[in-house]
């Protein structure tokens, strides 16, 4: 910014001498149009380089060769997993109830991701107001669908898309729940949940994730292209479960951990989630989710 401003200093008793002051009025008037645009466009490269450099190192980005607890200290500070930070966050639908987003924020959760809709029209009824709450007390949020292999899959894309709206650059990517066959098979599952992630993927330029637990990903998710997308895990059992087939290049970004949780500002059970690395890998995760 010093720099900046010097270099502006400059540009003026440059054009002063050659343009005189009538010209040099008209001359700066355009120049304060002109100079936020290019250093904008400074900080827009900027930016992008550190992504580049923060994909190299994330192990929920790019496929990596080595455990997540591998230290790496040539990895930017911002993206360098520790086992030691964990970010928790909650689930929840209408069967919470309504949720005092006050007092679940000051318990420091990190994020919480709401019901938004289920097949082709149910919507969640606590959701408006779930979704707003809980960017209005500052934890980061996100939306999923549930998903009815039994219904037109792009039908229930553009249902989730119209209900959910604009997806904030600093969302959670949006999130397909993919757990029940309804007695579909395993190839209809495949193909009919690829069209709804690639329908909502197109639309809102972040790429979803996916919410499943083992064995059902074992079962009807085991293609290798359900891999390019995250991978929300249900899993009760163990501490790091070892990722689905189509994850195994991979990582789970999420790991809901147990149904049974207790939190302030919800009566009875909800799911509690973490996510491995501090807040900054996370906001990290994010930034990098926007195609």
């Amino acid at each position: 910014m010093i720099k900046a401003i010097t270099f502006m200093k400059d540009i003026g008793h440059y054009l002063a001498k050659r343009v005189g002051s009538t010209r040099l009025i008209s001359v700066l008037f355009l120049a304060a149009f002109i100079l936020p645009i290019a250093f904008m466009g400074v900080e827009y490269e900027q930016e992008e380089s550190i992504a580049d450099n923060d994909t190299e190192c994330n192990p929920y980005i790019e496929p990596r060769n080595t455990p997540i607890d591998t230290t790496d200290e040539s990895c930017p500070s911002v993206t360098h997993i520790n086992l030691k930070e964990v970010q928790t966050g909650i689930d929840v639908s209408h069967y919470q109830g309504k949720v005092m987003w006050d007092k679940v924020a000051s318990t420091g959760k990190s994020f919480a991701i709401t019901k938004a809709t289920g097949g082709e029209s149910y919507i969640d009824p606590n959701f408006i107001r779930n979704w707003y709450e809980i960017r209005k007390h500052e934890l980061i949020r996100g939306a999923y669908h549930f998903f009815y292999a039994g219904d037109d899959p792009e039908s229930q894309a553009k249902h989730f898309l119209k209900t959910v709206g604009k997806i904030r650059k600093n969302d959670l990517p949006p999130i397909l729940d993919i757990e029940i066959s309804d007695q579909e098979s395993a190839d209809t599952i495949k193909e009919r949940a690829l069209v709804w992630l690639t329908k909502v993927e197109s639309q809102t330029k972040r790429r979803p994730i996916i919410y499943t637990d083992k064995d059902f990903a074992k079962e009807f998710l085991s293609d290798s292209r359900f891999g390019r997308y995250y991978l929300w895990l249900a899993d009760y059992s163990d501490e790091n479960p070892t990722p689905p087939l189509a994850w195994k290049d991979r990582q789970w970004f999420l790991l809901q951990y147990t149904q049974d949780g207790k939190v302030d500002g919800i009566d009875g059970n909800v799911d509690l989630n973490h996510y491995i690395g501090s807040m900054d890998n996370l906001k990290t995760f994010i930034h990098l989710s926007n195609l």
